[in-house]
């Protein structure tokens, strides 16, 4: 009895421990195959994340120098368009400008005088964009114009040292101021300064031979002027009369870029 139960009993284990094991190692390798996968899917999408976005707050585990080198380039390039940037004044722009240290500006009719003036306020382009700051300053000089004199500019100083030509220049003026032998020379003297040649023709017909230096802006000085100038039958002198808060304002005469 027993021995013929005992080979159906081994044949039905069998029968039954077979397919078991057949569906555990399904199971297994399924899962091993799934897990491969996603890994390699997982992998591959970092290692495209990584190339495609060089975000600073994502450690870069791939070394791509050309890369690099493409970032940093366009980084100086942003930057250099930035400071190469340029902005233009058209002709006929006005620029405010006066003369800090005197109220009036005397000069001959036939008189060169170098002068420094200063830009009263921000000068700007048809963009609001500021061109010239206020308190630039412009150098240049006072010519014999016409019937009177004007200021021709010649250069921009801005504040930080740098320096751009510029062509404007002021009205003509043709105001004069005469001055008589024996009036108070402090009364002539008062708020003006000078070319040395009208200083000269001044302390002439007024006697007074002896003017502060601050008076005098520039050119030759008293002695050398003297034996021209200053002549005992001289008993009064015109001279052209700027007003140096309202006859140094510039019209440019061609456009100004900067």
């Amino acid at each position: 009895m027993f021995k013929s139960f005992q080979p159906n009993s081994q044949k039905t284990c069998r029968r039954i421990t077979r397919p078991k094991s057949l569906i555990a190692i399904s199971l297994c390798v399924g899962l091993f195959s799934s897990t491969g996968i996603n890994s390699v899917l997982a992998q591959s999408s970092r290692s495209r994340h990584y190339r495609g976005n060089p975000n600073p707050n994502i450690p870069t585990f791939i070394n791509n120098s050309s890369n690099n080198r493409d970032w940093n380039n366009r980084s100086n390039n942003s930057s250099i368009s930035q400071s190469n940037q340029r902005y233009t004044l058209s002709s006929g722009t006005v620029i405010p400008s006066t003369f800090a240290d005197g109220e009036k500006i005397y000069v001959t009719r036939e008189e060169t005088l170098p002068l420094t003036i200063r830009v009263d306020r921000d000068i700007r382009d048809s963009n609001r964009n500021i061109v010239i700051p206020a308190g630039s300053q412009i150098r240049g000089e006072i010519r014999p114009a016409g019937r009177g004199s004007r200021f021709f500019a010649q250069t921009v100083v801005f504040s930080n040292g740098q320096q751009r030509s510029i062509n404007a220049e002021s009205n003509i003026v043709t105001r004069t101021e005469v001055i008589e032998r024996g009036k108070d020379s402090s009364s002539v003297w008062k708020g003006a300064v000078a070319g040395a040649a009208a200083a000269t023709l001044i302390s002439g017909v007024t006697g007074n031979r002896v003017i502060s230096t601050e008076k005098i802006l520039g050119g030759a000085g008293l002695g050398a002027l003297a034996g021209l100038f200053m002549r005992g039958d001289r008993t009064s002198v015109e001279v052209i009369s700027f007003d140096a808060r309202r006859d140094l304002n510039l019209t440019l005469r061609s456009s100004f870029t900067y």
